[in-house]
């Protein structure tokens, strides 16, 4: 049996795909966050069920690829019961698809999800006469708790195994006026006569709107964003560091612990060699980071599920405009923070296909998760007494570089008329504890499974191209590495950081920005806790700055070109965003270094 969920936006339907399946799909308080389909399992009364989960649409006349995903799945009719997943305290609006799929299909139940939301607000549904005006069945459930869904399930069940199933559908369709059916001002007229008839509201007072002034004004808005930003940064460090001093201290005493018995047992001194320089040092070294990563990602999910990023949205719309990108990529660019790749595969939301290859352009220069541990390394050493200003502005150089290259790109390469922004502005809520908890268990999931993976992998191969060919000294600069790092090095000398080790890091950069960190203790043989100390001894301030903004901007990591590849189809393309990205790092590099100099810092 397959159960296929359709809805607006930001109704809970990915909620419920994982109250039903015991997936972790990502969920967000914000509309255009699904954007593919998700498939999942589930057995209920020993009966096999696949869930499937459609990106949301608003109705089936498709205007961007996820929309038509759905048109594509309805059409299709793959499936036994279709529930469209729709918002009590917002029904009027949602009634509209309603009414649309109704002439699609006959196997359609509607759950009728945030029912205490609705309350809240004072709006009381009578569920048997929805039933009766629609002839078909409303469920009201709770995404969030699995135990309210047993209904829901008991009634896709039996209409799957009930065979006639066009009754409904036609006794709802002959009320209708098929003249009309493509009318939108006549849909929404009826479903307005509708709702008088089903609903009764009492309007309550809302804190939500005395927010939304400030939020949503013009000016005090972007300066409220910048300041809760700015404290993010704050709050990350103030927490995180502390948790680091720990991490590094038991790292010291694990790798003195483990040299002690390798003395005792007398192990090869090319074994001692791999354990310590090449897996402790090049996956402790970036292990050291995971609080400030957790931390981060932990109050980036909180703005996103609290319905706050939203707002930020139409914020900055008139801004954007002006730089010549829609404020529907600021949703895909914000998902960047995390991860680029998702970032750029959620660029589907967007309507406009140059827009949305304006937004895949940019994509890499917005600041992900990986590069903060870098950031962090540098920021500790050299600017101590600065880390929350000069990790905030990291970030904000990486916006901006963005935001100046889709304006190029949009009045010199994509002319064309800019588009009105059509977004829904989602409710201000208290995030949901068990969503955050997920977020944040699938970071570290993802962070530990790269750290076992690529960044495990790439330290390995950086320890072999420095040991060999044999019997050269280890990190030495007639090791394979030091050739190679020596070769590379002239194109960064005017950039402040020539030496071998960190032109090598950079190289090895492209596989996951993560390796930086590890090329760095691997090259230059530091245990997590001695890094500290041998970069201070290796940069200057600087070039530490420069070394930074030129991670920040400089070729995406291989996983990122493949997703520019993939949603691009253009190997052109894709050899423009490296080439460019390359190009933008170097100048500014350079500049930030020579201004670094100039200033004394």
């Amino acid at each position: 049996m397959r159960i296929v969920l359709i809805g607006n936006p930001n109704v809970g339907k990915s909620t419920l795909f994982n109250s039903l399946t015991g997936q972790k799909q990502k969920v967000a308080n914000w509309p255009g966050k699904t954007i593919e389909c998700k498939k999942g399992t589930c057995i209920i009364t020993k009966e096999k069920i696949e869930i499937v989960d459609l990106p949301g649409t608003y109705s089936l006349c498709p205007f961007s690829d996820d929309e038509s995903e759905v048109l594509d799945a309805i059409s299709s009719d793959k499936y036994d019961v279709l529930v469209q997943v729709v918002d009590a305290s917002n029904l009027q609006r949602n009634l509209y698809l309603t009414t649309e799929l109704l002439e699609k299909t006959n196997k359609l139940i509607v759950a009728l999800n945030m029912n205490e939301v609705a309350k809240k607000n004072g709006i009381e549904l009578d569920i048997a006469q929805l039933e009766n005006e629609f002839k078909i069945k409303f469920v009201q459930i709770d995404a969030r708790k699995k135990s309210t869904l047993a209904p829901l399930i008991e009634t896709a069940i039996n209409l799957h195994k009930n065979k006639d199933k066009n009754k409904s559908v036609e006794e709802y369709t002959k009320t209708e006026d098929m003249d009309c059916k493509n009318n939108t001002q006549r849909r929404y007229e009826r479903i307005s006569k509708c709702m008088q008839r089903v609903s009764n509201c009492q309007k309550q007072k809302s804190f939500v709107h005395g927010w939304d002034s400030i939020f949503l004004h013009s000016i005090i808005g972007p300066i409220v964003f910048l300041l809760i930003m700015f404290l993010i940064f704050n709050a990350t460090y103030a927490i995180s560091d502390p948790i680091t001093e720990v991490i590094e201290s038991w790292l010291e005493i694990f790798s003195q612990n483990i040299l002690e018995l390798f003395k005792i047992l007398n192990t090869p001194k090319w074994f001692t060699s791999l354990i310590l320089d090449g897996i402790i040092a090049g996956v402790g070294g970036i292990l050291v980071f995971i609080a400030p990563i957790t931390v981060l990602t932990f109050f980036m999910y909180f703005l996103e599920d609290c319905g706050y990023l939203a707002r930020v949205v139409v914020v900055f719309d008139s801004w954007l405009s002006r730089l010549g990108i829609g404020a529907k990529a600021f949703i895909p660019l914000v998902l960047g923070f995390g991860c680029n790749v998702p970032a750029i595969l959620a660029t589907k939301i967007i309507r406009d296909k140059k827009d949305r290859l304006i937004t895949i352009l940019i994509s890499p220069f917005i600041s992900c998760s990986a590069r903060l541990a870098v950031y962090v390394l540098f920021v500790s050493v050299f600017f101590v007494e600065h880390e929350p200003i000069v990790l905030f502005s990291l970030y904000i150089l990486g916006i901006i570089v963005a935001l100046i290259t889709a304006f190029m790109l949009k009045r010199l390469v994509f002319k064309q008329e800019d588009c009105d922004l059509l977004i829904e502005i989602p409710k201000l809520q208290i995030p949901y504890f068990q969503n955050l908890y997920c977020e944040i268990r699938m970071t570290l999931i993802h962070f530990f499974g790269r750290a076992t993976s690529v960044i495990l992998a790439g330290s390995l191969i950086i320890w072999l191209l420095a040991s060999l060919p044999y019997g050269v000294e280890y990190g030495s600069k007639e090791s394979f590495a030091g050739i190679i790092g020596q070769t590379i090095a002239p194109i960064f000398e005017p950039l402040g950081f020539g030496e071998w080790q960190p032109s090598l890091a950079i190289l090895n950069g492209i596989m996951a920005k993560e390796i930086v960190i590890s090329s760095l203790a691997t090259s230059y043989s530091a245990q997590p806790y001695e890094l500290e100390s041998v970069i201070s001894n290796q940069f200057s301030s600087a070039s530490a700055l420069s070394f930074m903004v030129f991670v920040l901007l400089y070729i995406p990591c291989i996983a990122v070109v493949g997703a520019t590849l993939t949603q691009t189809k253009n190997s052109r393309i894709t050899l423009l965003s490296i080439l460019y990205t390359f190009a933008v790092a170097w100048i500014l590099s350079f500049a930030t270094y020579n201004l670094a100099l100039f200033f004394g810092i």
